[in-house]
């Protein structure tokens, strides 16, 4: 019973680690020229897993793109307005 909670507690410290996780490395790369960054990458990641030259490293990723995309709408949608300011102060 001991090893069943501990378990669970590492799982959601893992889930809690990785929420947003895709938004806020995007975000880090530093050019935000599109709404909903992070989102789009974690279904790249999940349309691109198994194939072609990265098939490998994107099929280990698959899993936590999955668990990571919910996050990543709800992070991308309470940052939408501060892309829409970088986005359009870019197009001046």
């Amino acid at each position: 019973m001991t090893r069943t909670v501990t378990m669970c507690g590492i799982a959601l410290v893992a889930c809690a680690l990785t929420s947003g996780c895709a938004s806020i490395i995007t975000r880090s790369a530093g050019d935000v020229n599109e709404f909903y960054i992070g989102a789009k990458t974690d279904c790249a990641i999940l349309g691109e897993s198994g194939k072609g030259d990265f098939g490998a490293y994107t099929s280990g990723l698959a899993p936590l793109a999955l668990l990571d995309l919910p996050l990543s709408i709800v992070l991308d949608t309470v940052l939408l307005p501060v892309d829409v300011f970088l986005v359009t102060r870019k197009g001046r």
